[in-house]
């Protein structure tokens, strides 16, 4: 699992449904708070050397935000649309591969450096919000299409409690 690995962006967007008069902006944010794999290994072993890849299953839990607000000429700001994922809704499951390099460098110790790909596809996503909140609170629930992909580079130093089996 990895946690903290600060997976999030924003997309901002904006549009002029009439020209001058007010401008309707748009931030979709994406989170992803986890993410986990279970894997296969096979690898070459030489000397101490090992060159190795992987494939398996991919989880990933992701909250989105979905804000909008309208810009309007003379009055300034004004909310249009809020919204939060709900956490039931952002739990991912896809498939992953990677590769990597492992060297012995004593003993029972050996450092290695790994390239992961973790794919989930595509998804809906329900985003549960409110229209002009503050003002009227009507209750909204838009659908948002989540194409998640996932690219890892990591590096590592492991130790072995039985050495030389490998």
């Amino acid at each position: 699992m990895v946690w903290g690995s600060n997976n999030n962006s924003t997309s901002i967007s904006s549009f002029s449904p009439v020209p001058g008069l007010f401008t309707v902006s748009r931030a979709l944010t994406a989170d992803t708070k986890w993410q986990g794999t279970a894997t296969s290994t096979v690898g070459i072993a030489h000397d101490r050397w090992l060159i190795y890849g992987k494939a398996g299953v991919a989880w990933a839990k992701t909250d989105y935000t979905d804000n909008w607000v309208a810009n309007v000429t003379g009055v300034g700001a004004v909310p249009v649309f809020s919204g939060t994922g709900t956490t039931g809704n952002s739990n991912q499951v896809g498939w992953t591969v990677g590769t990597g390099v492992e060297w012995a460098i004593w003993n029972n110790w050996s450092i290695k450096a790994e390239y992961d790909y973790l794919d989930f596809g595509n998804k809906t996503v329900a985003i549960n919000g409110a229209l002009a909140p503050g003002l009227i609170n009507f209750p909204v629930s838009l659908g948002i299409e989540n194409n998640q992909h996932i690219n890892q580079f990591k590096a590592g130093l492991n130790w072995y409690i039985a050495p030389n089996y490998w």
